[in-house]
């Protein structure tokens, strides 16, 4: 038998308490649990995937807006022709004197940059005497962010996309012109291009429509192209789903047009 002080002794220690049993899952209802959570993230995956995506092409679609901008920027500042230049599937570009092999490599990372890349270049510069000029790249090359590329139809043909709202945009393929490749020292080959004048303006006068796809680009050694993929298909051009950057061509002012703006009420 316990003596009083030993049960006044046992009393302090455990102030005064009970000791409760703790609660806990057994093995059968943590499996249930990881399976149900494993059932609800496959069953969100798309709308996360789709996400993601929007939010790519949204990232590409404000990268283009603000090199645009710059682009017009420099345009004013140095009063000359400042080029947005593109990189077309290799294939596309034709050369004069520019031996693709003998370059290659300074080419190999340019290579990987088919249909999502593309430079700032200017042929004069502010201070330029009268005839002469300073040739020379703004920037580097730089891509569109992953799983975004320019639509490659705008690489070679017209073609005009129907909205639901009855809307259409003509997409003009983009002018071509003569620029130094891959770098201002190298030897000129046909780019495409958009050009700003001096006054900040497309030098066409005309509306620029640069259409974004969401998908991949497979890229193979030189000499073979690049291949692109929508994904899902033809979304660039999709009355749907299209998402294009417009130029205006009197001020040079870009924004983005996509069918989210037009949906029908």
């Amino acid at each position: 038998m316990q003596t009083r002080a030993q049960f006044q002794f046992q009393l302090r220690k455990f102030g005064g308490r009970r000791l409760r049993r703790v609660a806990a899952f057994t093995v059968i209802e943590l499996l249930v649990v990881i399976g149900i959570i494993g059932i609800l993230s496959y069953a969100a995956m798309p709308a996360l995937k789709n996400i993601k995506k929007a939010d790519s092409v949204k990232a590409a679609s404000q990268q283009l807006i603000d090199d645009i901008a710059f682009a017009r920027r420099e345009a004013i500042r140095n009063r000359s022709t400042v080029y947005m230049v593109f990189l077309p599937n290799t294939g596309r570009i034709t050369t004069a004197g520019l031996d693709p092999r003998y370059n290659l490599y300074r080419l190999t990372n340019i290579l990987t940059k088919q249909y999502t890349g593309y430079a700032l270049y200017t042929d004069r510069r502010l201070g330029d005497q009268p005839g002469q000029g300073s040739p020379k790249y703004l920037t580097e090359w730089k891509p569109l962010p992953q799983g975004v590329f320019i639509a490659s139809n705008k690489f070679s043909t017209n073609y005009v996309v129907a909205s639901a709202t009855a809307r259409a945009t003509n997409v003009f393929q983009f002018r071509t012109y003569s620029i130094p490749f891959p770098y201002e020292t190298n030897t000129t080959a046909k780019l495409p291009a958009i050009a700003f004048n001096y006054l900040g303006q497309l030098a066409s006068l005309s509306t620029e429509v640069i259409p974004l796809a969401r998908g991949y680009v497979t890229v193979k050694p030189w000499p073979a192209s690049a291949v692109p993929g929508e994904d899902p298909a033809g979304n660039s051009s999709d009355p749907l789903k299209f998402n294009h950057v417009v130029i205006d061509g009197l001020t040079g002012r870009a924004w983005v047009d996509r069918m989210e703006v037009w949906k029908l009420p």
